[in-house]
C-alpha cells in the first residue's frame, strides 16, 4: 500500500513530534482509506500512524487511533463494516506518541477498554490530564484477549523505539501490528527521551521474526511512499539490519579515533541508501548521533 508524498511527509513529521496535536498546519479532515488484509483484519490509513482493525461476527478491535478528526472518520467506516452493533471489545495503543493515541478520547465511548503497556500509559499520562485519553487496562510483559474467533496477543520485549512499545499479534490471521517498531525504509524517530534503545530495538525485531513464520504479514506504523505500510519478515529483517548498522558504524568510527562531528557528516550507509529523511529528527544524522551516544554511554 502506498501513500502520497504529502501524506508521507506529514505522517513523518508527526511521528517525530514536529507537529503539535491536535492542531497543526494541515488540519483538513480526510476520509482516509480502508484496506482489508485477511481473516477479518485490515488497516485504515489517514494522518498519523497506521490504524489496524479486526471486525468479525462477534467482535471488533482497533489498534491505534491517530488524531481526533481521523478517529471520527475511522469510526464511521468501522461502523459501516460491523456486522452487529455494540461496543468495540478493545482499543489497543502500540505506544504513547500522539499520532497513535490522539484519537483515544474519541474512541472512548465506543469501546469497552483501552489497553497499552504500563510505560506507554505513564508517558501519555505525563502529557495530558484528560482521563478519557488514558488506557484503563495496562500490562507488563504479555496480555491476551479474544474477539469473536480471533485471539490477540500483546507482547512486550523491552526498550526499543520507546520503553513502552507493544507488538500486537492477531494469532489466527497471522498478522502483526508493529506500530512504530517498524519505519519501512524511513529513518526512524529514536525516542531516547522515552527510554529508546537501538540495540534493544534490533534485538526485538530479531525475536519477533524468529517467533513467527514467513507467511506472517506485518503492519508498520509508517512507510516510504514507494514501499508502504505493509510488509513481510524480509522488510523487518532489513530494518533490523539498519539499526544494527547504526551501532556498527558508530563503534567503528570511535575505534578509529574519529570525532563525533566527523562521524555525523556521514551521508549514507551502504545498503540503506533508499531510506528517506524528513525533518531533523527523522534523519540519518539524528540516528547516527543517537547511536554514537548509545555506544559511549
Amino acid at each position: 500500500m502506498s501513500v502520497t508524498r504529502r501524506d508521507f511527509i506529514l505522517n513523518s513529521l508527526m511521528a517525530a513530534g514536529l507537529l503539535g496535536m491536535p492542531t497543526f498546519a494541515f488540519s483538513k479532515q480526510q476520509s482516509g482509506q480502508f484496506q482489508s488484509l485477511r481473516r477479518n483484519v485490515g488497516i485504515y490509513s489517514n494522518r498519523g500512524g497506521t490504524i489496524g482493525w479486526l471486525i468479525n461476527r462477534r467482535g471488533a478491535v482497533v489498534v491505534d487511533t491517530q488524531f481526533p478528526d481521523e478517529a471520527n472518520a475511522a469510526i464511521i467506516g468501522l461502523k459501516e463494516r460491523q456486522r452487529r452493533s455494540g461496543l468495540l471489545d478493545a482499543v489497543i495503543n502500540t505506544h504513547h506518541h500522539g499520532d497513535h493515541t490522539g484519537g483515544n478520547g474519541v474512541f472512548r465511548e465506543y469501546t469497552k477498554t483501552i489497553i497499552a503497556h504500563k510505560e506507554a500509559r505513564n508517558y501519555l499520562a505525563a502529557t495530558t490530564s484528560n482521563e478519557a485519553m488514558l488506557p484503563d487496562t495496562v500490562f507488563d510483559n504479555h496480555h491476551q484477549l479474544s474477539s469473536g474467533d480471533e485471539r490477540i496477543h500483546l507482547n512486550y520485549y523491552g526498550k526499543a523505539h520507546t520503553s513502552g512499545d507493544a507488538v500486537i499479534v492477531f494469532e489466527r490471521a497471522n498478522i502483526i501490528h508493529m506500530g512504530d517498531l517498524m519505519f519501512n525504509r524511513v529513518h526512524p524517530f529514536i525516542d531516547t527521551g522515552s527510554g529508546a534503545s537501538i540495540k534493544g530495538w534490533a534485538d526485538l525485531l530479531k525475536n519477533v521474526r524468529n517467533t513467527h513464520d514467513n507467511d506472517t504479514q506485518y503492519i508498520f506504523g509508517h512507510g516510504h511512499q514507494e514501499f508502504g505500510v505493509l510488509g513481510s519478515s524480509a522488510d523487518v529483517h532489513h530494518f533490523q539490519n539498519y539499526l544494527e548498522a547504526l551501532l556498527s558504524y558508530a563503534h567503528d568510527a570511535i575505534a578509529k579515533g574519529k570525532s563525533k562531528e566527523e562521524f555525523l557528516e556521514t551521508e549514507s550507509m551502504k545498503g540503506f541508501e533508499n531510506f528517506v529523511s524528513f525533518g531533523a529528527r527523522l534523519s540519518l544524522r539524528a540516528n547516527l548521533e543517537k547511536a554514537w551516544d548509545e555506544i559511549c554511554a
